[in-house]
C-alpha cells in the first residue's frame, strides 16, 4: 500500500462515548473513519465501502454477533487485515482472535501511541502477506511450463534417435534438388563418406557417369509427383570405387524420402555370370534365380529349371513361347523396341511381373543384358522372384511412414565437426537460431559459446576428448545470429573411425532458455522463501509425511536452531524418535498425526525440554498439498511459558477478586454518596436558581449511579439486577430531591425482571433525566398532578414511558428552552442501548423509549 494514500478504517465500537474518543484520535493522524456500532453494521459497511483499508473490531458488541463473529464472516468474502482493540486480556479469548486472522490485537485504553502503532504494523503484515500471495503464483506458471516443454522434448529426441539408430537400410532425406538433408549412419559403412560429408551434397555428383541419364529419369517422375518404386544406379565411395544402389523414393511437399541397399555384390554376379557362359554352361541350370536367353524378338531360345519351376511350365513348353507370354508388361512390338534402343552390353536391371501356367502375376527382378555374338543378337536375362523382398518393402513403406510422423515433429540442432571442434556439418535446424549452415561450417564451435562460459567447455572439450567417455551432457549459452545468447543443452558423442581413433563428433543441442529463466526465477523465489524463513523470530520447522506412521525432520531455520541447540545438520532425515527417544517422539508424532487427519492447521501446547529449562511451546502445524495429498508439515513455534505462569498467577488473583470486589462495590458506593452530598452542600449554599437546579440534576444523576451499587453490595451476584426493585428506589430518591412537589402523586407499573448493571445504569440516568424534567416543568403554576412510569417487557423488547397531566406543550417548550444537556444524553444513551426515543404531547406529556435486551 502506498502510506501517501490517505486510508479508511472501519471502527467497530458499541460503546457510544468510547467510539467518538477513537474516531477522533483517527482522524487527528489522517485517518478516515466508518464507524460501526454492531457486528451487522461492520459487514454491510465493508460489502459496500471497497475504500476501507483497516478494521478495527471490538470483541464485545452487545446483542447480536460479536466481534469475532463479524471478523469471521467479513474474512470469507474479503481479504482485508482486522485488528482486534478489546478491553479483554483472557488468554481464551486472546487465542480465539489468533485463529481468525493475525493482524494485531491492541487493549483498549493502552495509549494512543501503541494504538497507532498497532495499526501500522497490521498495514505491513497485509502488504507482505499480498507480495508472498503474488510471488506463489507466479513459481507455479513457471514451473508447470518447464515440465511440459522438457517431457515433450525428451520423447521426440528418443523416438527419432532410436529409429534410425537401428535401421539397417540406407535412409536418407533429400530436398526436390536431390541435395542430402540428412543421413543414417549405415550410409557411412557403406560407402565410407561420413554422415556430415554428404549432408547438404546433391546425390547426382556421387552417381556413375552412365548412371546419370537412370537417376535423371527417376527425379523426372518425382516431381511428376510419381512414385518410383525402384531403380539402381552406381554411387561413388570415399576410396574412388562405385557400389550398386538400388532406390525407392517418395516425395512429400518439398523433400524426398528415400530408402535403399548395397547391391554391388549381386550385379558383381551378374556380370560375372554373363563373361562365364560359355564355360560355365551347367552353373545356368544350378542358378537360383530363372535364367532365360532370348532372340531380339523375345522368343525363347534357352531356359535353366529353375525358370521352369518359377513359372510351371516345362522346358518344351516356354521354348515354344515368347517373352510377351509370360510378362504382361512387355508386349511384342515393345519388347523389339526396348532393346533396339540399348547399346551393345547394355545390362539393364528392372523390375516386372511373371505369369504362372496357372494365372498367378509373380513379381521379379529382371536383370536383363543385351550382346551380339556375330550377326546374332541375344538378351540374356536372369528373373529372381521377389516376393519375399516385395512383402520386405512394404514392411519398410510402413516403418518410412512411422519415420515420416517422427520427423515432421522433430525440433533438434544437429552437427558435426573433427577431433578440433570445428564445424563440418550443420543441419538446417539451426535456422532458429538465425544462421544458415554456410555461416557456421568450417568455424570453431567454441568461437559462438558465450566467453563467460568458454572455458568451462573448452576445459571439458580437452578432458573429455582422450578419455574413455564417449558422451558428455553440458548447458551453455550459445550466440544466436543477432548477437544475443540463448542457453542450450548440448549432448556430445564421439563417432570412431574402424582404426579406432575419433573421426567425428556428433551434437545435438536443444534450446533451454525458457527452462533456465524459470530455473533462475525459482532460485529468486527460494532465496526470497529463505530470507522470510530465517528472519522470523518464531521456530520453524518442515516435516516430509513419508506415510501415516512416518515422519522424517527436513530443516529448521535459524531461530529454532538457536532454541534447541539442534542444527539442520543434527535433525536432516530423522524422526522424532530418532531425535528425541521414543516416549517423547511417539508424543509428538501423535500430533502430526492429528494434523494430517485433520488436513487442515492445528494449534496446541507442549512442553519440550531445551538446553535452558523446560519450556511452555505454542505449536502450529500447517499442511502443505500437492496434488490432493498432504506431502509436508510446516511447524511453527512460540514460546509461552511466560503467558502459561501469568494465567496460573491470574486464577489465583481470580480468588482473591472475589474478596476484594464487595469492597471495591462498598468504597465506590460511599465515594458516591461523598460526591451527592458536596453536591447537595454546594447547591443549598447556592442563591443562584440556575446553579441550584444544574447541582440538583448532578445529584440525581450521581444518585441514580449509587443506587446500582446499593443493589450490587445487597445481591449474591455482581452482574444483574431487579429492575423494578432499582427504579423504584431510584423514584423514592428523586422525589426526595423535590420535596417542593409532594402533592404530585406517582404511579408506577414496572414488570419484574433482572438487567445487568452495564444496562440498568444507562436506563436509571434516562429515568432519571425523565422525571426530573417533569417534576421542574410540567406542573409549572399548579399545585396538584400525577406521573405515570410504565414498564414492559415482551420477550426480548422493553418499553419504558413516562407520563403526565402537566401544561403540555408549554412543557415541552420549557424542556427545549433549558441547557439542553440532560435531553443530549438521554439521546445518546438510547443510542447506546441500540433503541428510540419518542415524545407525545396530547393532555401533558409522555415519554417512551423502547429498545431490545
Amino acid at each position: 500500500m502506498n502510506e501517501n494514500i490517505k486510508k479508511t478504517i472501519l471502527l467497530v465500537e458499541d460503546e457510544a462515548l468510547i467510539a467518538m474518543s477513537e474516531t477522533k484520535v483517527l482522524e487527528k493522524h489522517g485517518y478516515e473513519v466508518i464507524l460501526a456500532h454492531n457486528g451487522e453494521q461492520a459487514i454491510e459497511a465493508v460489502n459496500s465501502n471497497p475504500e476501507i483499508s483497516l478494521i478495527l473490531m471490538d470483541i464485545d458488541l452487545g446483542t447480536g454477533i460479536d466481534g469475532t463473529q463479524a471478523a469471521e464472516r467479513i474474512l470469507a468474502l474479503h481479504d482485508l487485515p482486522i485488528a482486534f482493540l478489546s478491553s479483554h486480556t483472557e488468554p481464551e479469548v486472546v487465542e480465539k482472535t489468533e485463529g481468525i486472522t493475525s493482524y494485531g490485537y491492541i487493549l483498549k485504553n493502552s495509549g494512543e501511541t501503541v494504538l497507532l502503532a498497532s495499526i501500522k504494523m497490521a498495514f505491513r503484515l497485509y502488504e507482505a502477506h499480498m507480495e508472498l500471495k503474488r510471488q506463489k503464483e507466479n513459481l507455479n506458471t513457471a514451473l508447470g511450463k518447464y515440465e511440459q516443454t522438457a517431457e515433450e522434448l525428451t520423447k521426440k529426441n528418443e523416438e527419432l534417435d532410436r529409429y534410425f539408430s537401428s535401421s539397417l537400410d540406407l535412409l536418407c532425406i533429400t530436398n526436390t534438388g536431390g541435395e542430402f538433408i540428412r543421413l543414417n549412419p549405415e550410409w557411412e559403412k557403406v560407402v565410407g563418406y561420413s554422415v556430415a560429408e554428404l549432408e547438404g551434397q546433391p546425390f547426382l555428383d556421387f552417381v556413375h557417369t552412365e548412371d546419370k541419364d537412370v537417376s535423371s529419369e527417376a527425379v523426372t517422375k518425382l516431381d511428376a509427383t510419381e512414385d518410383v518404386t525402384s531403380f539402381e544406379n552406381r554411387f561413388r565411395c570415399r576410396d574412388g570405387s562405385y557400389c550398386w544402389i538400388e532406390w525407392r523414393l517418395r516425395r512429400i511437399g518439398t523433400e524426398v524420402y528415400a530408402a535403399a541397399r548395397d547391391i554391388s555384390e549381386r550385379k558383381a554376379a551378374e556380370d560375372a555370370l554373363i563373361e562365364r557362359e560359355a564355360l560355365y554352361r551347367n552353373l545356368m541350370d544350378n542358378s537360383i534365380d530363372g535364367v532365360e536367353l532370348l532372340d531380339e524378338d523375345g522368343r525363347f531360345l534357352n531356359v535353366n529349371q529353375k525358370e521352369c519351376d518359377m513359372l510351371g511350365y516345362s522346358r518344351e513348353e516356354l521354348l515354344a513361347m515368347k517373352i510377351s507370354d509370360i510378362d504382361p508388361n512387355y508386349p511384342a512390338d515393345g519388347f523389339y523396341h526396348f532393346w533396339k534402343e540399348q547399346p551393345k552390353g547394355t545390362s539393364v536391371l528392372f523390375e516386372s511381373l511373371h505369369r504362372h501356367k496357372d494365372g498367378t502375376l509373380i513379381p521379379v527382378e529382371v536383370n536383363g543384358i543385351f550382346f551380339k555374338t556375330g550377326d546374332t543378337k541375344y538378351i540374356y536375362g536372369v528373373a529372381r522372384d521377389i516376393t519375399e523382398r516385395k512383402n520386405l518393402e512394404r514392411e519398410l513403406q510402413d516403418q518410412k511412414n512411422l519415420l515420416q510422423d517422427i520427423t515432421d515433429n522433430l525440433f533438434e540442432l544437429v552437427a558435426l565437426t573433427d577431433n578440433t571442434g570445428t564445424y563440418t556439418f550443420v543441419g538446417n535446424s539451426h535456422n532458429v537460431l538465425g544462421y544458415n549452415a554456410d555461416q557456421l561450417l568450417g568455424k570453431k564451435a567454441l568461437d559462438f559459446v558465450h566467453p563467460e562460459d568458454r572455458t568451462r567447455i573448452e576445459t571439458l572439450f580437452q578432458e573429455t576428448l582422450p578419455s574413455n567417455e564417449t558422451q558428455a551432457r553440458v548447458e551453455l549459452r550459445y550466440r544466436r545470429a543477432d548477437g544475443s545468447y540463448s542457453w542450450v543443452e548440448t549432448s556430445g558423442k564421439k563417432i570412431l573411425a574402424e582404426d579406432g581413433e575419433i573421426g567425428k563428433l556428433l551434437f545435438s543441442s536443444r534450446d533451454i532458455s525458457e527452462r533456465k529463466q524459470a530455473e533462475a526465477q525459482l532460485q529468486q523465489v527460494l532465496n526470497e522463501y529463505d530470507t522470510v524463513f530465517h528472519g522470523t523470530r518464531d521456530a520453524m520447522f518442515l516435516i516430509d509425511v513419508i506415510d501415516d506412521a512416518t515422519y522424517r525432520y527436513i530443516r529448521n531455520n535459524r531461530a529454532h536452531a538457536e532454541t534447541t541447540r539442534v542444527t539442520t545438520e543434527c535433525m536432516a532425515n530423522k524422526t522424532p524418535q530418532e531425535l528425541m527417544g521414543k516416549e517423547l517422539g511417539d508424543k509428538i508424532v501423535a500430533d502430526y498425526k492429528r494434523c494430517v487427519q485433520a488436513a487442515r492447521s492445528i494449534s496446541y501446547e507442549e512442553v519440550v525440554q531445551l538446553p535452558n529449562g523446560r519450556k511452555t511451546w505454542y505449536t502450529t502445524l500447517t499442511p502443505v498439498f500437492d496434488q490432493g495429498k498432504i506431502q509436508y508439515l510446516v511447524g511453527s513455534a512460540q514460546d509461552v511459558t511466560e503467558r502459561k505462569q501469568a494465567e496460573e498467577e491470574i486464577q489465583r488473583q481470580l480468588i482473591e477478586k472475589e474478596t476484594l470486589l464487595k469492597e471495591v462495590h462498598h468504597r465506590i458506593k460511599n465515594n458516591l454518596a461523598q460526591i451527592e452530598s458536596l453536591l447537595s452542600l454546594k447547591a443549598a449554599s447556592s442563591d443562584n436558581p440556575e446553579v441550584q437546579a444544574a447541582l440538583d440534576g448532578a445529584v440525581s444523576r450521581v444518585h441514580s449511579i449509587k443506587a446500582v451499587y446499593d443493589k450490587l453490595l445487597i445481591g449474591k451476584d455482581y452482574q444483574d439486577l431487579s429492575v423494578k426493585d432499582y427504579i423504584e428506589s431510584l423514584v423514592d430518591s428523586i422525589v426526595a430531591v423535590f420535596a417542593e412537589r409532594k402533592t404530585i402523586s406517582i404511579e408506577t407499573n414496572l414488570a419484574d425482571f433482572t438487567l445487568s448493571s452495564q444496562r440498568l445504569i444507562p436506563v436509571g440516568i434516562i429515568i432519571n433525566e425523565l422525571l426530573t424534567n417533569t417534576f421542574r416543568y410540567a406542573f409549572t403554576g399548579r399545585d396538584k398532578g400525577h406521573v405515570v412510569i410504565q414498564l414492559d417487557r415482551t420477550d426480548t423488547h422493553l418499553a419504558l414511558s413516562i407520563e403526565d397531566d402537566g401544561v403540555g406543550l408549554d412543557h415541552e417548550a420549557a424542556a427545549r428552552n433549558s441547557t439542553g444537556f440532560g435531553l443530549t444524553i438521554v439521546q445518546m444513551l438510547v443510542e447506546q442501548l441500540k433503541g428510540t426515543y419518542s415524545v407525545e404531547t396530547p393532555n401533558g406529556r409522555r415519554s417512551v423509549v423502547e429498545f431490545e435486551i
